[in-house]
């Protein structure tokens, strides 16, 4: 599943031990052509990327940017107004590219572009409308803003009233008009949007406020419109917050339990949506929260190891947490900060080196932690993006003169 807008421009014994350090893949420069100072938001698993560059001129506005394949070049996308801004956040599988525009009245708008006509203008994501009954005499939204997207082009964001209260939507692949699908101004966080279609639809992760307390909801389509699933909090636990669900509708995130002098956090899964949680225990009861699920139910969570670092793991058998393997840190280093996890299991994480420099890391079971060095001189890279399929990653690294380039990598 795929959350936008991560880029920026620069019980058991567990073991707790050191990773490879051989490189993961190469960084390949991208190029400038969009602007001085570029990075790379969202790559697919046809290397196509976007990403956005400042602009030399201090005064022009930043450029967001497509570039068709690692070989680039990048190319600006058009704004949604002359001379107004707008910035890209991510790329789907089928090429719909999803990010934010000011119209000709300031106003902000999600808007997409397509990879096949990338020179065309985009197309805004329109507000949910005035009503007369249902809400009586409602005024039209005047704002939308993208949240996510699934590999099909279906985005998820929110339609926004004069009055800043915020509404999930949702934009089918190819229709700029919103489905509604949290209640009307009720504040709920869009999260995330799945691919598996029902009805025609795919289904969607929400967090709504209820009563001063988080609530996670799971939307569903049925044969007239979307219905909600509150997701089960466990015995005990004070509220759950949801991060991320799979195609199967299962979803992680995080429950909170109430201590007398801490509030401590452990990592939820919930095979469906009406299952009370699987949680994730730490050796000492460390806290931990959930980062991320695939298709297989493999879950990225983030902890507190024994030594009082905090840990990505991976937990690949979510009925018992014996399966929990931490992720381990570069030689010489003691910080990861792990924020995907792909289908076949590679995790996108930034790491720290042994020169206490930021460094784009990669994980999976198979080859543990492997740096992707920055390029052409420089000493620091991040990752911002990694494919569905785990196949491209694409970030921002340094050169010798300290300047941020956009960059890409096939991972081997």
């Amino acid at each position: 599943m795929q959350n936008l807008f991560k880029y920026a421009i620069f019980g058991g014994t567990l073991l707790w031990g050191y990773g490879a350090t051989v490189s993961a893949a190469t960084f390949v420069d991208l190029g400038n052509a969009a602007g001085k100072q570029c990075a790379a938001a969202s790559v697919n698993d046809s290397g196509q990327t976007v990403g956005n560059c400042t602009s030399a001129t201090p005064s022009a506005n930043d450029a967001p940017w497509y570039a068709a394949s690692t070989a680039g070049p990048q190319q600006v996308l058009p704004p949604l107004a002359a001379n107004q801004p707008c910035s890209v956040g991510a790329i789907g599988n089928s090429g719909v590219m999803v990010g934010l525009c000011l119209d000709a009245s300031n106003f902000t708008f999600a808007v997409t572009w397509s990879a096949a006509a990338p020179a065309t203008a985009p197309t805004k994501l329109a507000p949910l409308p005035a009503s007369l009954l249902f809400p009586l005499l409602r005024p039209a939204d005047v704002n939308t803003f993208a949240r996510a997207q699934n590999q099909q082009g279906a985005v998820l964001g929110w339609s926004v009233s004069g009055k800043s209260e915020f509404t999930v939507v949702l934009y089918r692949p190819g229709v700029a008009t919103p489905e509604r699908i949290s209640g009307w101004g009720d504040m709920c966080n869009a999260t995330v949007v799945n691919n598996t279609l029902v009805n025609g639809y795919p289904s969607v992760l929400m967090n709504c406020p209820v009563n001063g307390r988080n609530v996670a909801r799971v939307a569903q389509r049925g044969t007239s419109g979307y219905t909600t699933t509150d997701l089960p909090v466990p015995s005990g636990a004070s509220y759950c917050m949801a991060v991320d669900m799979n195609d199967q509708n299962q979803a992680v995130g995080t429950c909170i339990y109430p201590h007398t002098a801490t509030n401590s956090s452990k990592t939820a899964f919930w095979p469906t949506p009406t299952s009370t949680p699987l949680l994730l225990t730490l050796p000492l009861n460390a806290m931990n929260s959930g980062v991320a699920v695939n298709n297989a139910g493999h879950v990225l969570a983030r902890g507190t190891a024994p030594s009082g670092f905090t840990t990505d793991f991976f937990w690949e058998e979510t009925t018992s947490s014996f399966s929990v393997q931490p992720i381990p840190f570069l030689p010489g280093s003691v910080s990861t900060q792990a924020f995907s996890l792909t289908e076949n299991d590679t995790v996108a994480m930034d790491c720290t080196n042994s020169n206490k420099y930021p460094v784009a890391c990669t994980w999976d079971p198979t080859n543990g932690t492997r740096p992707i060095p920055p390029i052409n001189g420089g000493v620091q890279s991040m990752l911002n993006s990694i494919s569905y399929s785990g196949t491209f990653v694409s970030g921002v690294s340094t050169d010798a003169s300290q300047n941020d380039i956009a960059v890409v990598a096939e991972l081997p």
